[in-house]
């Protein structure tokens, strides 16, 4: 399991040792994971930033087995 950090201009995302992620900053920057908060409490084993042109403006979490929860724009997806 992978401990780190991610951000974007505006937005940080942070996974913990017991694979837990938070994200804080502005929303539209992938800052606010509160519709996928459920998912993101345990279970994660690696985050990562998205976007154009070397500016990450998403984050997403992937899960065991395979889960990967997307984190952009105010608006969470599981996919």
């Amino acid at each position: 399991r992978g401990v780190g950090e991610v951000h974007s201009l505006e937005a940080f995302a942070a996974l913990n040792v017991a694979g837990e992620v938070v994200t804080w900053g502005d929303p539209d920057s992938g800052g606010d994971s509160s519709s996928v908060a459920d998912r993101l409490v345990a279970g994660v084993t690696s985050i990562t930033g998205a976007g154009k042109y070397g500016m990450c403006s998403a984050f997403a979490a992937l899960k065991d087995p395979g889960e990967c929860c997307g984190m952009k724009l105010s608006l969470a997806s599981t996919f």
